[in-house]
C-alpha cells in the first residue's frame, strides 16, 4: 500500500511539474490587455451568394476562430460597404448572436472601389487615368477618389454606425492606382497646393497622394474614435510596398490600432516561384515596423488569383504555423462560399486552430530571443533598379536587393538559426544592443542614421555581415565615391562593377578558420562583383579566381581579394564583394549557408543546435516571462510546389547550452516531457515525432 502512494505522488508531482508553466503563463497573459492584443484567430468570407449569414457564425466558432472580419451580410457579391437601409436588421442580429458566442466583429469597409449600388456616382467619384478615362480595378469596379465627394458618403457610413454593437471597423483601402489620380479633383488641390500642374513627372506628386491618404484617413480615426473610443480601427497596409501604395509609415501607425498586411495572399504565378518563407518574413517585418502593436497577416484561402480553388492543406497550415509562430495573428479570408470549409484544406484550417485554440496562453506577451537580425531597407526599397544607375553606366548593374534578401533569408533558415527582420525605420543604437550579428544583405542606399547606427554597433562589439553594394549610395540614390561604411569594412571601392560567368571561383585563404566545415577546394564565384582593396589592417578570407576564358579549361593562377574580416572598435565587420544572397536565391550554393553558419558561430558560440534536422525546418524562439517558447515548422515536402504531402521528422536531437538553465521541455504537440540527456556543453533532448509543426515550451530552472 505504501509503494502505490509513492507512486501516485510521483505521477501527481509529474503533472503538476507539466501544468506549472502554463497555469503561470496564463495568469501572466491576462493582464491588463485589451481583447485585440490577446491572441486573434480572424475568419472572414469575402463574398455575398445568399447563403444563411446566421448559420456561418456556427461554422467559425467550431472552426476555432474568435474574431469576424465581417464582409458577408452586408456585401453586394465581392464587394462591401454597410448601407444602413439595406443591412442594418442582418447586421444587429448578427452582432447579438456572434457575441453569445464569444465572437468578436469587426466591420469590413472598402474604401477603395464603387460596387453595383453606388457605380452610378462613377463619372464623379472615381479616380481618373492621365488620359482622362476612369481607373478600373480587378478588370471590373472602378476605383474611389478620396478628393472626390465620395468621402462625404464615407463619413455617412461611419455615422450610421454609432448604434451598432460591432468591435471595430476594418478599411479594405484606400488604393491610388495606375501611379496616380488626374480627375479634376486631384488637379485642383494639386494646384491649389503646389501652384503648378499635375503630371505624370510633378516633383511633388508621391507627396501629394501620400498626403492625401493620410489626411483622410487620419480624419477618419479620429471621427471614428470621437464616438468609438474603445472599438477597433485599421487597414490593409501595404508595408512591403509603401512607396508604390503611397504609404508614409509613421503617419499610418498613428492611424491604426491594429498594423495588418497581405502576408498570406500567394501566389499570384506558378507555386514553384513563390518565395517560401513570405508568411514569415512579413509577420517578422511587421514586428520590426510596430513592435508594440498586434499584428495581422491576411491569408488568402484560395491560391490567387482563383477564388475558389483552395490552397492544399498542407500549404494552409504551413501558412498558418510560420505567421503564429512569429508572433502575428491570422486572418482566413474564403473568396468563394463557406462550402469551401468543407474541404480537407478546411479541415486542416480547423486542426491548427484548434492545437493554437488550446495553446493560446503561450502565443501571448512573447518576444524574440535571437542575437541574429537581417536588415530590410526601406529607403532601397523605394528605389528602382533604374535609380540607382549612372547615365555613363549600364542600366540595372548593382544587384536585386530583393532576391539578395530573399538569399540570406533561406540561408539563415535552413541553418535553423533563429533571427529577426529590423528595419531603417526608426533605426536607434538602443534597438541594436539585444543583437550580436546584424546583416546587410546588399543594401545599397542608407541615410546617415542608419550609416552611423550600424558603426557604432560595430564599435560597442557586434558582428556586421555585408556585400557587394552596401552603403554605397546616399538615400536619395546618388553614388558616393566610397562606400560611406568603408572604415568599418576595411575596404575601399572604385566603384567599377564586374559580371561573371557561372563557371567562375573564389577559394578560403589558407589561414582562415572558416574551412573547418567546408571540404570543396573551390566556390563557385557570385554572377556580381564589385573592384575592392583591402586595408592594411583587415585579414583577406577569401580569394576569387581570375575569370576563366570557357569552363573547361585550367584554372587561372591570378587571384584577388573578394572577402575580408575587420576589426573595428570592440567589434568585426565581415564583407563579400559579391552578391552572395542573389546567387544563393538563385543557384542554392550549400558552401554559401555553411560559410555564413560557420561565421555567426563564431561570434556566438552558444546557441541552440539540431540533429537529424531537415533544411527547411524553420525555427523561431521566443521569449515570455522567464521561460522561452520554441516553435518548429515543417517545409520538408518534396520538390514541387503547391506542398501535398510532408516528410515527418522523427528523433529529432534539440541540443540547447546548459547555461541556459532549461529544467524541461515540454511538447504541446504530444503533450508531454521530452527525454533529456547530458552532453558536454549541451542537454539534449529528443523529440521522437514531429509531422507539420510543433510547440515547444523550454522551462527555466531547477
Amino acid at each position: 500500500m505504501q509503494k502505490i502512494t509513492i507512486i501516485l505522488v510521483v505521477i501527481v508531482f509529474s503533472l503538476i511539474a507539466c501544468q506549472q508553466p502554463e497555469d503561470q503563463t496564463k495568469q501572466e497573459s491576462k493582464k491588463d490587455k485589451k481583447w485585440f492584443e490577446k491572441p486573434m484567430r480572424i475568419a472572414a468570407l469575402q463574398n455575398n451568394f445568399g447563403e444563411d449569414d446566421l448559420a456561418i457564425i456556427d461554422k467559425w466558432v467550431d472552426m476555432g476562430f474568435n474574431v469576424e472580419q465581417l464582409f458577408h451580410p452586408i456585401a453586394e457579391g465581392y464587394a462591401a460597404l454597410y448601407d444602413p437601409n439595406k443591412s442594418r436588421k442582418i447586421l444587429t442580429e448578427y452582432v447579438k448572436k456572434a457575441h453569445k458566442k464569444n465572437l468578436k466583429i469587426i466591420l469590413y469597409l472598402n474604401i477603395h472601389i464603387l460596387y453595383s449600388s453606388i457605380e452610378k456616382y462613377k463619372d464623379n467619384w472615381s479616380q481618373r487615368k492621365k488620359d482622362g478615362s476612369i481607373s478600373y480595378m480587378y478588370e471590373t469596379y472602378p476605383s474611389i477618389c478620396l478628393n472626390s465627394p465620395w468621402k462625404d458618403y464615407f463619413y455617412s457610413v461611419l455615422d450610421s454606425l454609432k448604434n451598432i454593437d460591432i468591435d471595430g471597423i476594418f478599411l479594405d483601402g484606400p488604393v491610388i492606382t495606375n501611379g496616380g489620380c488626374y480627375c479634376q479633383y486631384c488637379k485642383a488641390k494639386y494646384k491649389e497646393k503646389y501652384h503648378e500642374n499635375l503630371t505624370d513627372h510633378s516633383e511633388h506628386k508621391w507627396d501629394f497622394y501620400a498626403d492625401t491618404k493620410d489626411k483622410f484617413l487620419q480624419k477618419a480615426y479620429d471621427y471614428w474614435k470621437k464616438d468609438n473610443p474603445d472599438k477597433v480601427f485599421y487597414m490593409n497596409l501595404p508595408v512591403e510596398h509603401t512607396h508604390v501604395g503611397f504609404v508614409k509609415l509613421e503617419s499610418a501607425l498613428k492611424y491604426n490600432d491594429i498594423l495588418g498586411t497581405e502576408g498570406g495572399f500567394m501566389f499570384y504565378g506558378p507555386a514553384k516561384n513563390a518565395f517560401l518563407w513570405r508568411p514569415s518574413f512579413t509577420s517578422k517585418l511587421l514586428e520590426a515596423v510596430a513592435p508594440n502593436k498586434p499584428r495581422v497577416i491576411f491569408m488568402a484561402a484560395d491560391h490567387k488569383p482563383w477564388s475558389w480553388w483552395q490552397h492544399s492543406p498542407l500549404e494552409t497550415k504551413l501558412c498558418i504555423a510560420s505567421v503564429t509562430a512569429n508572433a502575428a495573428n491570422i486572418w482566413y479570408g474564403l473568396h468563394g462560399s463557406s462550402i469551401l470549409l468543407n474541404t480537407s484544406s478546411g479541415n486542416a484550417v480547423k486542426n491548427i486552430l484548434g492545437f493554437y485554440k488550446n495553446n493560446e496562453a503561450f502565443l501571448d506577451n512573447t518576444e524574440s530571443a535571437t542575437k541574429v537580425a537581417l536588415l530590410y531597407s526601406f529607403t532601397n526599397r523605394t528605389k528602382t533598379k533604374s535609380d540607382f544607375a549612372d547615365p555613363k553606366e549600364e542600366r540595372n548593374t548593382y544587384g536585386d536587393s530583393e532576391n539578395a534578401l530573399r538569399g540570406y533569408y533561406a540561408m539563415l533558415t535552413e541553418s535553423h538559426t533563429p533571427f529577426d527582420i529590423i528595419t531603417d525605420f526608426k533605426i536607434a543604437d538602443e534597438k541594436l544592443e539585444s543583437y550580436k550579428v546584424i546583416i546587410l544583405p546588399n543594401v545599397l542606399a542608407f541615410d546617415k542614421k542608419t550609416e552611423n547606427v550600424l558603426r557604432n554597433f560595430v564599435k560597442n562589439g557586434g558582428l556586421l555581415i555585408s556585400e557587394l553594394g552596401a552603403s554605397l549610395f546616399n538615400e536619395r540614390g546618388e553614388k558616393n565615391k566610397d562606400f560611406s561604411l568603408s572604415d568599418v569594412f576595411g575596404v575601399s571601392t572604385s566603384g567599377k562593377y564586374s559580371k561573371h560567368k557561372n563557371y567562375n571561383y573564389f577559394v578560403l585563404t589558407s589561414n582562415t578558420k572558416l574551412k573547418k566545415n567546408i571540404d570543396a577546394p573551390y566556390i563557385p564565384l557570385p554572377l556580381l562583383t564589385v573592384d575592392i582593396k583591402a586595408n592594411k589592417d583587415a585579414e583577406i578570407i577569401c580569394k576569387a579566381i581570375d575569370d576563366l576564358p570557357g569552363r573547361y579549361v585550367t584554372l587561372p593562377q591570378g587571384r584577388y581579394t573578394f572577402a575580408t574580416s575587420h576589426n573595428f572598435g570592440n567589434g568585426e565587420a565581415i564583407y563579400f564583394a559579391g552578391d552572395i544572397g542573389e546567387m544563393y536565391n538563385e543557384y542554392h550554393v550549400k558552401e554559401y549557408r555553411t560559410l555564413l553558419e560557420d561565421i555567426i558561430f563564431e561570434k556566438i558560440k552558444e546557441s541552440i543546435e539540431f540533429v537529424n534536422a531537415p533544411t527547411n525546418l524553420e525555427v523561431v524562439l521566443r521569449k515570455q516571462n522567464q521561460n522561452l517558447i520554441l516553435h518548429l515548422i515543417n517545409y520538408q515536402a518534396g520538390p514541387t510546389r503547391p506542398f501535398e504531402k510532408v516528410s515527418p521528422i522523427t528523433n529529432l536531437i534539440i541540443k540547447i547550452p546548459k547555461n541556459w538553465n532549461i529544467s524541461q521541455v515540454i511538447s504541446k504537440q504530444l503533450n508531454s516531457k521530452l527525454k533529456s540527456s547530458d552532453s558536454n556543453k549541451f542537454k539534449e533532448y529528443v523529440l521522437p515525432e514531429m509531422n507539420e509543426y510543433e510547440l515547444l515550451v523550454l522551462v527555466k530552472g531547477k
